[in-house]
């Protein structure tokens, strides 16, 4: 069977993987390319692709000549500066594009939709939902941690979340503060001082009052922050025996107490600075 393809389709579809191949290369290496150098080297791939194809020369280009214009497109899109990072850049190109066609195979072949040079479109944006959705989960395995919190021979499980914005430090100390919910750390506090922050009006004072006599005084920070809409914020927090996050003992934390929640969907209940994990 003869299958009829015209110059502006090819064009069109060339250009669409070509930018599925890129975007997808991104969120492979992790690096962010402006959205013009993506169309541009997208359109440049596309019109020389269809130059070789229609030239009566074509019979002379081969694998080669097409990886040296791939290779060509990575060196413009990536910028690497040394050949070990030309050659990792260049394998996330050739996988975008390998992981494109395995796609529009898998259409072909099983799904059985016929052999129209638009399914390759439709293989491009599978392609990348896929690529998208590996890195959520990827991410989610990076972000979110398990935190263990002691103090005073008490402890609590929470989830915790590495917030990259969170830059809190105990002004004495200069320690990273992780900020968690009240609710999630209360069965670690005297009870005291559950029942004066219970209160929804209740003030430092009244919390410093509560347990004067009672001894956790001394692990008792003042940590001040500032967010939008708050200039000179100031958080309760207080210094705990250890955290475990994953398994990584962290000796005498400073955590800061949040009344309210700190995840809209209940995701997590502590915010954990880069810092915890070793990071700036």
């Amino acid at each position: 069977m003869n299958v009829s393809i015209y110059a502006d389709e090819m064009l069109f579809v060339n250009f669409a993987v070509n930018m599925a191949i890129v975007l997808i290369s991104e969120k492979i290496t992790g690096k962010s390319i402006k959205v013009s150098k993506t169309v541009l080297a997208s359109f440049v791939i596309s019109v020389t692709s269809f130059v070789a194809v229609i030239s009566p020369a074509r019979i002379y280009i081969n694998f080669l000549s097409l990886a040296a214009i791939y290779m060509a497109m990575t060196m413009y899109l990536f910028e690497p500066a040394r050949l070990k990072d030309l050659i990792k850049y260049f394998a996330a190109v050739k996988a975008g594009s390998v992981f494109i066609n395995g796609t529009y195979l898998f259409i072909r072949q099983y799904l059985g939709l016929g052999r129209s040079v638009y399914f390759f479109i439709v293989a491009s944006a599978l392609a990348y939902i896929w690529i998208l959705v590996i890195d959520i989960i990827s991410k989610r395995d990076t972000y979110y941690h398990n935190v263990n919190i002691v103090c005073n021979n008490r402890s609590v499980n929470t989830v915790g979340f590495v917030d990259t914005g969170n830059r809190l430090v105990e002004p004495i100390s200069k320690k990273p503060v992780m900020i968690a919910e009240f609710n999630a750390i209360k069965d670690l506090l005297p009870d005291p001082v559950v029942y004066i922050c219970n209160k929804s009006e209740s003030s430092f004072r009244e919390i410093a009052e509560a347990i004067a006599d009672d001894g956790f005084n001394i692990n008792i920070r003042l940590i001040p922050y500032k967010s939008i809409g708050i200039e000179n914020g100031m958080l309760m927090g207080f210094v705990a025996d250890s955290a475990d996050i994953d398994g990584s003992l962290i000796k005498k934390p400073v955590i800061a107490i949040y009344r309210q929640d700190l995840s809209r969907w209940g995701g997590y209940n502590t915010l954990l600075s880069p810092r915890h994990l070793g990071g700036v």
